[in-house]
């Protein structure tokens, strides 16, 4: 899994998106059945498709798969007793993505699809 997630990290930083997404996906179902849906290295995964959706003007995919990564990193990262507590990177990464989207011309569709 976590070579895939590299291959997929790399595609993305060459730009070329659609061979990232398909190995991030790859990764994200290894992982949800490996880790389960509440672990933090899952939601890395998710955040990594999500911008990726986000690169591809996909912004409603982009939205739903960085919303469920917050979702999960602050069902985790932040409690004392987790191993990641210490890691705040990835929250702020997840957190980051989000504002993007609404900042950026991304925002007008995703009002669009918000209301209609």
């Amino acid at each position: 899994r976590q070579i895939l997630n590299n291959i997929g990290a790399a595609y993305s930083d060459l730009g070329e998106y659609t061979k990232a997404l398909d190995y991030y996906l790859r990764c994200e179902a290894i992982e949800k059945i490996s880790l389960g849906e509440s672990h933090p290295e899952y939601a890395s995964t998710l955040n990594n498709i999500g911008w990726v959706y986000y690169h591809q003007k996909s912004y409603h995919e982009a939205r739903v798969f960085n919303n469920r990564a917050l979702q999960i990193y602050q069902n985790t990262h932040f409690l004392p007793t987790h191993p990641f507590f210490k890691d705040a990177t990835s929250l702020s990464s997840s957190l980051s993505q989000i504002c993007l989207l609404y900042t950026s011309d991304a925002a007008d569709d995703l009002l669009c699809v918000d209301l209609g």
